[in-house]
């Protein structure tokens, strides 16, 4: 939702120079969210996988140099997946965390998020798909633990099947709520991307009234949790512009609903103007003393 007339562009900095990465910024994960929301729904993802790095892939390495490393098994994995699955996509996430086992236990390593869509015939079995595509990744990897790499990448808790629009939309959300709020001393890389062409449909305008707008506000508020104070503060202002995940039916619901409440234009105005006259008595009460 976008209020055109009061929105303001940002201002570039630095003379159009691109910053080296630090972090998984607000805006990455802003964009992230709106290349998975304009996926059509009759080609979302159907598969979630994730993707891991051996230790001795990783050993004796700076947090650069794995960041080196794991872009360019993304981009041999990328190569082989085309080849494969032509019509298919990948939406990945690259996560960092610390190693909770073995010998680079506490060290910062890099796995992937991967939100997976097959198109026609190339579905098959999500067994299968599963296994193909864990024995590809591991041979991207160039690991030399590879029966070790096959057993992690093959784990029950390593892939799952997606049957429906809202635990696709889930696993999206998910990816993002785990903010990488670590500031890196050195550039961890891009935290998305994309194999395969994704699918984009262009988005469609809707015109909101006043009256549209608070009404939309104040349901997206209370549906958001309390936790997050900023954005439901946000939402609380008309005319900024803002963005949330929302499926069309259920839009087009919302503002059907909306749009049979009276119009509250003026109980607002006139709510506003004895918030003032109150001041302005408070104000009068003040200088008297």
């Amino acid at each position: 939702m976008k209020s055109n007339d009061r929105a303001k562009p940002a201002r570039r900095t630095g003379g159009g120079i691109k910053k080296e990465i630090r972090s998984f910024s607000n805006a990455s994960r802003r964009n992230y969210l709106k290349a998975f929301g304009r996926i059509p729904e009759d080609r979302l993802p159907t598969l979630w996988q994730d993707f891991s790095f051996p230790d001795d892939v990783m050993q004796n390495k700076t947090l650069k140099q794995r960041a080196v490393y794991s872009t360019e098994t993304i981009h041999r994995f990328r190569k082989r997946f085309k080849r494969k699955f032509p019509d298919a996509y990948i939406l990945w996430k690259r996560e960092w965390q610390p190693r909770k086992s073995g010998p680079l236990t506490g060290e910062w390593c890099p796995h992937i998020h991967a939100l997976i869509g097959f198109s026609g015939d190339e579905h098959g079995s999500a067994l299968a798909r599963t296994r193909e595509l864990a024995g590809a990744w591991v041979e991207c990897t160039q690991t030399k633990e590879v029966d070790k790499a096959m057993s992690v990448a093959l784990h029950k808790e390593s892939s799952r099947k997606i049957e429906s629009v809202a635990l696709a939309r889930r696993y999206a959300v998910a990816y993002t709520g785990k903010q990488d709020y670590q500031l890196f001393t050195e550039s961890p890389g891009r935290f998305w991307g994309a194999c395969g062409t994704l699918p984009q449909e262009a988005g469609k305008d809707i015109e909101l009234s006043f009256h549209d707008e608070i009404w939309l506000r104040r349901i997206m508020r209370r549906m958001t949790s309390k936790k997050k104070k900023n954005f439901r503060k946000h939402l609380s202002k008309p005319g900024t512009s803002t963005f949330f995940l929302i499926e069309h039916n259920e839009l087009d619901r919302l503002l059907a609903w909306i749009r049979t409440v009276p119009d509250l234009d003026k109980n607002i105005k006139q709510k506003g103007g004895e918030n003032n006259v109150k001041r302005e008595n408070r104000g009068n009460e003040n200088r008297r003393e």
